[in-house]
């Protein structure tokens, strides 16, 4: 007999925790922006702001700390004209993830891109 459950919330047991995922991981940040406009986030979790370093380079700030500066940042970018590629710099406890956006011959680029990075680690 198959069964149904609606539910809005699944928290932990005292109330106010989230559920703890077994045997399983979810992206504990990540960020869609565009690069030709500031940068502007367009869609973000876990991600209080978005800085612009200079041309083809990025960082997002975490709301909450990852555990270790060895999480995994995966990212990708979409430019309208060429093949481009999202490298990560610099990871680092204190939250800031740094990367940047080079083009076929190797240099940072400023061109009209749209950026997404999803991080996958454990949170403080």
């Amino acid at each position: 007999m198959a069964s149904e459950m609606y539910v809005d919330t699944i928290a932990a047991s005292d109330g106010t925790s989230p559920a703890t995922l077994t045997k399983q991981s979810a992206a504990k940040a990540y960020a869609r922006f565009t690069t030709n406009t500031g940068p502007t986030l367009d869609e973000s979790f876990n991600v209080s702001s978005l800085t612009d370093n200079g041309t083809g380079r990025h960082s997002i700030t975490f709301i909450n700390n990852m555990n270790t500066a060895t999480y995994i940042p995966i990212s990708m970018e979409r430019y309208y004209h060429a093949s481009q590629d999202s490298t990560a710099n610099t990871t680092s406890t204190s939250n800031v993830f740094t990367f940047y956006v080079t083009g076929t011959t190797g240099q940072r680029t400023g061109y009209e891109n749209t950026e997404t990075t999803v991080i996958h680690g454990d949170l403080a």
